[in-house]
């Protein structure tokens, strides 16, 4: 609890110190030391308990819960309830302790799942506690605990939704009680005053005590029912039909209360609560009934404004395919949203009031019409378009940075955002770097403002971010670097064929809104203008430009000119300066881009126009902010420039007359001069710059070209091919711009750093985006295959010169610290390593020369150079992929182990905070890929390997409630959400590695009995006897001698490696069986998987797991081996006696879980199949929890239906002799009162006849 003292009753005398208090007390004690004269100077920062909270978070995550066993994670949860209830302390918590404490319960939650059920009689009554507090930020932690319980054990959590709901219900009606008293109290009052009382409008107010717990408690449990219910999503089995019709009438009789004349006048802010409540709970349970006309309504209250149009925004998100199936739906909510745009805009009758809440109703109006068909709203589109510019302008003076521009460029491109410390320019701009990514995040941070008007457009149900990456998505293939296209390109699926019509813009997903009322106005306001742009004619596209323009910073427009004001600056000056410049560039470049990203390409034929007048202005701008000194505005301002060269290109490929210029000014630009030809006269820092993001552009067009055809190419269903490969002219001149570039490098001219990685990275944009088709181009175009051959030695030649000039020994130690630029390096050397058949043809030893730079750059990373290590390990797994095993020479396969290695100790400051889990599951991917490619002579290398794999599997399974913001009280940028995901990709791809090399060895190397023998200590925790020797005992060992201080693995690790052992088993066959070993080993996991608790809780899905596993190893079995054969194996399992108290167990507690029902009954019935059933005490005992006294056949459910089907077949199996003569008279006694039914019921019983072989029976009877 010392870490809960941070934010303890110190901070909360420090965070309300005043001035003259503490001018008049010096002799405070603080939680830390200040000087009071600090203090007194400064003003009182309403973020501060925010962000102390996020620090005290972060250490109770990552530096305590994540290093936490199974037990003591459960223990944390006991300890942190307690200390929430004050059981431990004098006093009870601050409220900032309770949302420290709750965050990390929802965390713990998360990450024990299933263990956590034992947890829940202590935690529910302070979750019902705190869902009254007087603090919201309370109330909301506690229920995301709800949320993360519904995720984790909603099996539990169902049994206790019916206590929130009647909570709401009751608190519903108390307010109401209220206010008809207050009502009767004031008609009594006025009665006795008069007929001039009578008429005053006003009642005699309630005192506000007795209504604020009501609307605490009613606000909270809201907050609760609304995020279970979106969980539901992925659990239907969390609400019932009952549920649901509950729900929704409370929560229509909530939203009507703002029609209640007694509640609105005795208390408005009660109203206000019940009604928001009211949208909070159908915004997310039913969004179909938001389209009902009592409830499709333009509020008239500001206040409740904001909720009834978020319930419409969640109603376009998640169902947007009813505006087609409900008649004049569409035109309905397009009046009510115009209709309160009317009252919103300047000089309406909602204009005025607080801001945040204003800014945050323009917002949600915004994101209402984004998710409407384009087109629809022709009576409204001009006001959103003036007023969205409108709003950029103003947000841009107010220093307000749009969080979209990251989201609208490619992801390939972060590689050049990495600065080193001598190159950082100032704490404004964007740290991407991986190494310093976690303190960046810090340094962006805003407080949260407004989490309610967000909380049903959540990350987690993005379809974009949480599906599968495909292989061509990615960078160079490599599923370590990330996805490579841009973030809103994969959440561009229209939801109906309206936002598809094309009129004059392509629909792209709105980006999901961020909990800050300024940043989230500014992205609204930048997406409306996007999605109304192409509406309008040139004139209006002009006009909006030169608007557009007056947020150019003046830095640029006079670039190379001298400014006396500039000059006359004071250093605090400079730096605000500085960061209003870097907010109205990004600002800028990032409405460009999303306005020229929105338009359709030009299907005309081809054609020489050079395009309107507003292409010409944005190109003036766009090559003025080439010279930026950020580079997110750098690479914004080329991905603009190459969506502007590109947006009249035609189906033919002809390059029209503004493409020409753009790409002539380009190269101008590239060459160091001005885009018209002369000279650019400027300081060398600019110069360099410039040239550096010129080459960047033109490799954006070169990519965004490949792109744009191959996308043709899988879309049409005409023969394109020779469109796909032919090089075009504009190809051409692009490939000799940048050759001639990296020729120039091991001159003795000076460039940059800077300017040398641009350099190599365009050129590898380039080479990944001029790929040549092998399926269709390698059949007749050898052409083609002879000029992409002749490129590769080019760059080859090019690069190796390049590695030569780096590595002297002149400026060495420099270079290495520049991180960007060995990470470009690599990255270009896995583009030619991927194409390394083709360069063979005229290099033969290019595969070694490029594998010797690689390992010079290994062996030059150092301990904090995460990103660098990631590109490593992406320059490995794309040579795993694409070099076989004889290919890949004993140097580089050392060296990989090495750095593995180095990522994976313990004690390394590589492995700190956020960054551990992500690390240590790339390097033991790139471990089990080395495992992989190792050859047979490394057998006890390869058994070291397969240990430390085993040993590091813990980190990868941790987990954090992935299902809220990791800042949870501040906003963070979108990345460090996005990054989360990209984790659960990188683990998914771990464990489909592991399967496919277990069995790969299994089956070449015949090492079965020592695979059992490690899954076994991995799950169970013990060893049995030593396996014989020749099945690899020394590979035992070395793997054991790693893996014997290892601590117990939690129950989600067993439930996976009993998953790997049944895919084992059923790939290895018959041949299993073999083994006694196996076998023996087999039923002990499964057994002991089928019977696991936690905390006296069930873990239902390692019980499922097991029994998966041990119907497995039982049908790898006849009932004539079991009476012939004497094999060892075949003994094993007679003897066991584990068997039947498993199967038992399956089916009694999967009466509350019909997955583990349906595979106990399956268990059970090849139990008795193979004969093992010789005990009319033991069939008694495992047919009980299927004949249950209400026991009904014809229900259609699954759990009824297996239940059926393993009567019918023992029934069958009784009658037929096929079970001792004992057991069948036993078994046919209790059937007796259940034949009638079985018989006469509707369910249809499909039984093979040939499923008992030989002994086939006539079914049709059963």
């Amino acid at each position: 609890m010392i870490v809960l003292d941070m934010v303890g009753p110190l901070f909360e005398r420090q965070l309300s110190l005043t001035d003259a208090y503490v001018s008049s007390t010096n002799d405070i004690p603080l939680a830390v030391d200040i000087n009071p004269a600090l203090v007194t100077q400064s003003k009182k920062s309403t973020s501060d308990a925010a962000f102390a909270r996020l620090s005290v978070c972060r250490v109770l995550r990552n530096g305590i819960g994540t290093s936490l066993s199974e037990t003591n994670q459960q223990v944390m949860i006991n300890d942190l309830t307690d200390f929430c209830n004050g059981v431990n302390g004098k006093n009870g918590p601050n409220l900032h302790q309770l949302q420290c404490a709750l965050t990390e319960i929802s965390h713990l939650v998360a990450s024990l799942s299933d263990a956590s059920a034992g947890n829940l009689e202590r935690l529910l009554p302070l979750l019902k506690t705190c869902l009254g507090h007087a603090d919201c930020g309370v109330r909301w932690e506690a229920a995301t605990v709800y949320a993360s319980l519904a995720n984790s054990i909603p099996r539990e959590l169902s049994f206790y939704l019916k206590d929130l709901i009647n909570t709401v219900q009751l608190n519903a009606e108390s307010i109401a009680d209220l206010a008809d008293i207050a009502q009767s109290k004031s008609s009594v009052y006025n009665s006795d005053r008069g007929v001039s009382a009578r008429r005053s409008r006003s009642t005699s107010p309630s005192p506000s005590g007795k209504y604020v717990t009501h609307q605490y408690s009613l606000h909270g449990n809201a907050l609760a029912l609304s995020m279970i219910i979106h969980e539901s999503c992925n659990y239907p089995s969390l609400l019932t039909e009952e549920s649901v019709f509950d729900l929704v009438g409370i929560s229509e009789i909530l939203i009507l209360c703002q029609f209640d004349e007694k509640i609105t006048q005795s208390n408005p802010g009660a109203a206000c609560t019940c009604v928001r409540a009211g949208y909070a709970i159908l915004s997310a349970v039913d969004p179909v009934n938001i389209a009902r006309s009592n409830i499709l309504n333009a509020s008239q209250n500001a206040g409740l404004a904001q909720p009834s149009v978020s319930s419409i925004v969640a109603f376009l998100r998640f169902s947007s395919d009813l505006l087609l199936n409900i008649p004049g739906l569409l035109s309905r909510i397009t009046l009510c949203l115009e209709s309160l745009l009317e009252r919103i805009v300047p000089g309406g009758s909602l204009s005025k009031g607080a801001e945040t809440r204003l800014d945050n109703i323009k917002a949600t109006i915004f994101e209402a019409f984004s998710w409407l068909p384009p087109g629809c709203f022709p009576v409204a589109s001009e006001t959103l378009y003036r007023w969205a510019i409108e709003n950029i302008q103003d947000c841009t003076e107010k220093e307000v940075q749009t969080s979209l521009l990251e989201m609208l460029l490619s992801q390939e491109d972060t590689l050049v955002d990495r600065s080193s410390f001598p190159r950082f320019l100032s704490s404004s701009e964007k740290w991407t770097s991986s190494d310093i990514s976690d303190c960046s995040s810090l340094l962006n941070l805003i407080p949260v403002e407004h989490r309610e008007g967000v909380m049903h457009s959540p990350m987690w149900r993005n379809k974009g971010l949480t599906q599968r990456y495909s292989k061509d998505a990615l960078i160079v293939g490599s599923s370590f670097l990330g996805l490579g296209t841009s973030l809103n390109s994969q959440t561009s699926i229209p939801p109906t064929p309206l936002h598809n019509v094309g009129l004059g813009v392509s629909w792209k997903e709105p980006p999901l809104p961020l909990a800050t009322s300024k940043v989230r106005l500014i992205d609204s306001s930048i997406h409306i203008f996007s999605v109304t742009w192409g509406l309008f004619d040139g004139r209006h596209q002009e006009q909006a430009i030169v608007m557009l323009s007056e947020l150019m910073p003046a830095s640029l427009a006079s670039s190379g000119k001298f400014n006396v004001g500039n000059a006359l600056l004071t250093d605090t000056e400079k730096k605000m300066k500085t960061k209003q410049d870097f907010v109205m560039s990004s600002n800028l470049v990032a409405a460009l881009l999303a306005a020229i990203q929105s338009l359709p390409l030009h299907e005309a034929a081809l054609s020489t126009d050079s395009g309107p007048p507003w292409m010409h202005r944005a190109n003036e701008m766009l090559h003025l902010l080439l010279a930026s000194p950020y580079h997110i505005v750098q690479r914004g301002a080329a991905e603009c420039l190459s969506a502007l060269a590109l947006s009249t290109r035609g189906i033919g490929g002809g390059v029209h007359g503004l493409q020409q210029r753009i790409v002539s000014e380009l190269e101008y630009s590239a060459d160091g001069n001005l885009p018209n030809g002369k000279p650019r006269k400027v300081a060398p820092q600019i110069l360099m710059r410039t040239k550096a993001t010129a080459l960047l552009a033109l490799s954006c067009i070169q990519r965004q070209s490949f792109r744009i055809s191959a996308r043709r190419k899988t879309s049409e269903s005409l023969n394109s091919d020779m469109d796909f490969l032919i090089v075009s002219p504009l190809s051409l001149r692009i490939r000799t711009c940048l050759l001639s570039k990296i020729i120039k490098l091991d001159s003795d001219e000076e460039f940059s750093f800077e300017f040398i990685m641009y350099s190599i990275h365009s050129l590898q944009i380039f080479l990944s985006s001029s790929r040549i088709d092998t399926v269709s181009a390698y059949g007749g175009l050898s052409k083609l295959k002879n000029d992409r051959v002749k490129l590769l030695e080019k760059v080859f030649v090019s690069i190796n010169s390049l590695y030569v000039v780096l590595w002297q020994d002149d400026g060495l130690t420099e270079k290495l610290n520049e991180t960007a630029l060995l990470a470009a390096f690599l990255r270009l050397l896995s583009s030619l390593i991927s194409e390394i058949e083709l360069l063979r043809k005229m290099v033969p030893d290019a595969l070694k020369t490029l594998l010797t730079m690689a390992i010079t750059i290994f062996q030059s990373v150092g301990e904090m150079d995460q990103c660098l290590i990631r590109e490593c390990m992406g320059l490995v797994e794309v040579a795993f992929d694409h070099l076989k095993s004889q290919d890949l020479p004993s140097f580089f396969l050392v060296e990989v182990e090495v750095l593995t290695m180095k990522v994976m100790k313990k004690d390394d400051q590589i492995l700190i905070a956020a960054q551990r889990q992500r690390m240590i599951t790339t390097a033991t991917i790139c471990m089990l890929l080395l495992y992989q490619k190792s050859p047979l002579t490394m057998q006890l290398r390869k058994g070291a390997l397969f240990g430390r794999i085993l040993e590091h599997v813990e980190v990868i399974a941790g987990k954090d409630f992935l299902h809220s913001n990791l800042y949870r009280s501040v906003v963070c940028r979108r990345q460090p959400e996005i990054d989360r995901f990209a984790n659960l990709h990188l683990s998914n791809y771990f464990w489909t590695s592991l399967e496919s090399a277990v069995i790969h060895k299994v089956e070449t190397e015949k090492i079965l009995p020592t695979i059992m023998k490690l899954f076994k200590l991995m799950t169970l925790g013990i060893i049995d006897d030593p396996i014989p020797t020749e099945h690899g005992v020394e590979y035992f060992a070395e793997a054991l001698k790693i893996l014997e201080t290892r601590s117990n693995c939690c129950w989600q690790l067993k439930s996976k490696f009993v998953a790997l052992v049944n895919k084992v088993i059923i790939n290895s066959g018959p041949e299993a069986i073999q083994y006694n070993s196996v076998i023996a080993d087999a039923i002990n996991i499964a057994c002991a998987s089928c019977t696991a608790t936690s905390n006296n809780e069930e873990l239902c899905h390692l019980q499922l797991e097991g029994a998966s596993l041990l119907y497995t190893v039982l049908r790898l079995f006849d009932r004539d081996d079991l009476q012939d054969d004497n094999t060892e194996s075949s003994a094993s399992l007679v003897s066991c006696t584990q068997i039947a108290p498993a199967i038992k167990h399956s089916l009694v507690n999967g009466l509350e879980n019909s997955d583990l029902f349906a595979i106990g009954c399956s268990c059970l019935r090849a139990f008795a199949k193979i004969g093992l059933i010789n005990d009319p005490g033991m069939l008694r005992r495992l047919t009980k929890p299927l004949l249950q006294p209400n026991f009904v056949v014809n229900t259609g459910k699954r759990e009824d239906i297996a239940r059926t089907i393993t009567i019918a077949e023992l029934w069958f199996m009784a009658s037929a002799n096929l079970l001792c003569d004992t057991v069948c008279k036993s078994f046919l006694r209790e059937m007796e009162n259940l034949v009638n039914e079985v018989s006469t019921s509707s369910s249809s019983l499909v039984i093979k006849k040939n499923m008992w072989g030989p002994r086939g029976r006539d079914t049709q009877r059963i």
